[in-house]
């Protein structure tokens, strides 16, 4: 797990990738829970997870925030198929900050 989402983040900036954060949506259970009816009616701070994409070529990587930590920094191919049946998810996940970024330079 990396300590701190905002400085992976700085790390790709300063290498000179462009980090994508995708706003998550907010399950059916938790949004009944809150009061709320619709979707439309969720604001950015409302919704449980955000994920951050950065793409190079072929290469991407992507991870999950869970408050001010990055999680889950995860790195593939564009194109590899995942398939949640037979619990096939190539690729691999960086230990590091720097193997990250590397792995976006090779």
């Amino acid at each position: 797990m990396f300590r701190n989402n905002q400085r992976l983040i700085a790390a790709f900036t300063k290498a000179g990738f462009h980090v994508e954060p995708i706003i998550g949506t907010q399950s059916w259970e938790s949004m009944r829970a809150s009061g709320v009816k619709d979707e439309s009616d969720l604001t950015d701070n409302d919704r449980t997870s955000t994920t951050y994409r950065v793409i190079s070529g072929k290469r991407i990587v992507t991870w999950h925030t869970q408050g001010t930590d990055a999680l889950c920094v995860h790195c593939t191919n564009v194109n590899d198929g995942r398939d949640s049946m037979t619990d096939y998810f190539p690729g691999s996940f960086a230990s590091t900050i720097k193997g990250a970024v590397s792995y976006l330079q090779n």
